[in-house]
């Protein structure tokens, strides 16, 4: 749908003419028997898009436009910026979890300083290792799909920690280091999934 019209015509003190054009048009429709866009109106990606042309005569004096859809697109790009902001400062609390917690860990679970080590490490072993499949997984299956799965089950393997506690002493040390490892690979997409999103 497209509209196009002189909204105000009045002479200047020389007789000249300002005519004030204001067009819209939605993308991709034009007017009937138009083979083109209207005077004063340029093509959108994003939506509709308001033009205002001053003229003198024949001639163009001044040309502005705004398009309100891409105002609107802006807008919702802050929010997910925002939205990744948090996710992201939520992944940098779970995996730094343990280090807060290792000296209790270490004296209830009664856990060796060489044991302790083992579970700080396991982390980095495989979210190191997990970076290029994690990338692979995003460019088949898309950011929204793996960030979900990915937020959901570093959380799960987070919380889970918290029940090794019940288990006997070895089995808990095999219990931690295993759901440390699996917190690294969960974790592996999400800055990938965050750039991906980003240059999107």
């Amino acid at each position: 749908m497209q509209s196009s019209g002189r909204v105000a015509t009045r002479p200047t003190e020389t007789g000249a003419y300002i005519a004030l054009m204001v067009s819209w048009r939605a993308f991709g429709c034009e007017a009937p028997g138009r083979t083109g866009p209207s005077r004063g109106v340029e093509q959108s990606k994003s939506g509709v898009l308001l033009s205002l042309s001053i003229t003198r005569g024949e001639e163009t004096v001044a040309t502005t436009s705004t398009d309100f859809a891409a105002q609107k697109v802006g807008t919702v790009r802050y929010g997910i910026v925002a939205m990744l902001f948090a996710v992201t400062v939520i992944n940098y609390a779970d995996r730094a979890t343990i280090a807060i917690a290792g000296p209790v860990v270490s004296r209830d679970l009664g856990l060796t300083a060489v044991q302790m080590g083992f579970i700080f490490s396991a982390f980095g072993w495989s979210y190191v290792i997990c970076q290029v499949p994690g990338g692979w997984l995003l460019d088949r299956f898309g950011s929204k799909a793996v960030y979900f799965v990915s937020i959901f089950s570093w959380s799960l393997f987070t919380l889970l920690q918290g029940a090794v506690g019940l288990l006997p002493a070895t089995a808990a040390f095999f219990s931690l280091f295993l759901l440390r490892l699996l917190v690294g690979l969960a974790e592996a997409p999400s800055f990938p999934a965050n750039a991906r999103i980003c240059a999107a």
